[in-house]
């Protein structure tokens, strides 16, 4: 099964910036997308622009636990929880099995 994680975030207006990932993390998914662990589907937006939505979907389970577990990674939740909660956005992670 594939493991199926998306990143929504709302911001209060689009004056407000979304964070932005360590070229560290950046550099991570592009490690993962090139051992076919990862296909990374980019970012959707709302009509208002308010809402942002990044998918990441992991070839399997393993591979979304060995990502998730990286030290990158974790330091990319930590940092962007810091910046959003100081800069009044609203984020959640969902995470299911999809295929």
């Amino acid at each position: 099964m594939r493991t199926r994680n998306k990143l929504i975030q709302q911001r209060p207006n689009t004056s407000v910036n979304f964070f932005d990932a360590s070229q560290a993390f950046k550099d991570l998914k592009t490690t993962f997308v090139g051992q076919n662990k990862l296909e990374d589907q980019g970012a959707s937006w709302s009509d208002d622009q308010l809402t942002k939505t990044w998918t990441l979907v992991f070839t399997t389970n393993a591979d979304y636990q060995e990502f998730k577990s990286n030290s990158s990674s974790m330091e990319f939740v930590e940092d962007m929880s810091i910046y959003n909660n100081s800069n009044l956005i609203s984020y959640s992670i969902e995470t299911d099995e999809i295929e």
